[in-house]
């Protein structure tokens, strides 16, 4: 690419980036995200999740977040050896298990609607494997993508904020379901990722 082509293209993007700033705003003002998340191996995907919907990739926030939340169920699963699957792959089973004891739940059940939500019932049928397999029947109306995509983001934030949830007291963070977080016995620090609502 010459300095001329370089240009032009510079060009074309801001004018592209002028053009759908309102619209990326407003995807930004609607999907809320927690201000501090542990600092686990889907930590960064999660904001990817977010990014991706702002911009208007709503596929691929659709897929992201639905393979960031077989994520977290695994995570959870893992975190309570007590429980046990035939194969921790299986979404349906281990989100199942978690709130089988119904005495003593591992998630709340407006969690395991928030996962249920993710998977999402399509014609009848969840639609994971429509958006990661690109079925040939995927939606493909931009406002249905855009609310189905809106929808799977608030779900995922819904669990986040239940399962890796916490208060500031005297500017100390308090840890709602402690065993969820990496908390150094020895200092009683934890490492978090801090996000910001720049994009």
């Amino acid at each position: 690419m010459n300095a001329d082509e370089r240009d032009y293209t510079e060009k074309q993007m801001r004018e592209d980036f002028e053009r759908n700033l309102p619209a990326r705003l407003d995807r930004m003002i609607r999907v809320p995200i927690g201000s501090i998340g542990p600092l686990h191996h889907f930590a960064t995907p999660i904001l990817e999740c977010r990014r991706m919907f702002i911009a208007g990739h709503f596929y691929g926030c659709i897929s992201l977040v639905q393979a960031v939340a077989e994520a977290v169920a695994r995570f959870l699963l893992s975190k309570n050896p007590h429980l046990t699957v035939p194969d921790p792959n299986e979404y349906a089973t281990v989100v199942n298990t978690l709130q089988r004891d119904r005495a003593n739940p591992v998630i709340t059940p407006a969690t395991f609607a928030a996962f249920g939500r993710i998977r999402g019932p399509r014609k009848g049928k969840e639609d994971r494997n429509v958006y990661h397999h690109l079925d040939e029947d995927i939606e493909l109306d931009p406002v249905k993508l855009e609310a189905r995509a809106e929808q799977c983001l608030l779900a995922l934030h819904e669990i986040e904020s239940d399962v890796f949830g916490f208060t500031i007291n005297d500017g100390k963070i308090v840890l709602k379901k402690e065993k969820y977080w990496d908390v150094d016995p020895a200092t009683n620090m934890v490492r978090v990722m801090v996000r910001c609502e720049v994009i």
